[in-house]
């Protein structure tokens, strides 16, 4: 009977654990939302997307507080958001984090990783980080911009397992 139970209890984990097939339809719903300029009802429609590691609504979170739209302006909530949308392989978010560390708003300032993260996005089809990477290219040496294109090669290593 123990093992029954913890059978039963295993899978209630798993099926939690998967997407649920209401994600993108919330997503779009937080999106409609922020389209016409109701980014309260955005947030809390993203909300918990983010909190399920939905990336899309990460990278969107980032963007409300990076503009302070619907809450607080918090560079480093945005940062945050977009840190862990980044990981996901978001174009949007990896330039919108880069922009953040070519700056040093909500983090400290590192043309490094503003490269490394505009890279990434400029990799991913996002053009407008051509603009961030290469403005922190200039502040870079040589030898730092070849460090930072083995994180990248790392990062793309990694995140294709």
């Amino acid at each position: 009977m123990k093992k029954l139970e913890i059978l039963s209890a295993m899978s209630v984990m798993i099926v939690l654990a998967l997407p649920s097939p209401a994600s993108a339809q919330d997503f779009d719903t937080g999106l409609a939302a922020y389209n016409s300029a109701d980014y309260v009802s955005a947030f809390h429609h993203w909300w918990p997307l983010s909190m399920r590691g939905h990336g899309k609504a990460q990278a969107s979170l980032g963007f409300l507080y990076f503009k302070g739209l619907g809450v607080s302006h918090d560079d480093r909530a945005a940062a945050h958001w977009f840190a862990r949308a980044a990981d996901k392989n978001q174009p949007t978010a990896q330039f919108f984090l880069g922009t953040q560390y070519l700056f040093g708003r909500g983090v400290e300032k590192d043309s490094k990783r503003a490269y490394y993260w505009c890279d990434i996005a400029l990799t991913n089809g996002f053009a407008a980080a051509l603009y961030c990477r290469d403005e922190a290219a200039n502040s870079l040496t040589t030898l730092e911009i070849a460090e930072a294109s083995n994180l990248i090669a790392d990062w793309y290593s990694q995140s294709r397992r």
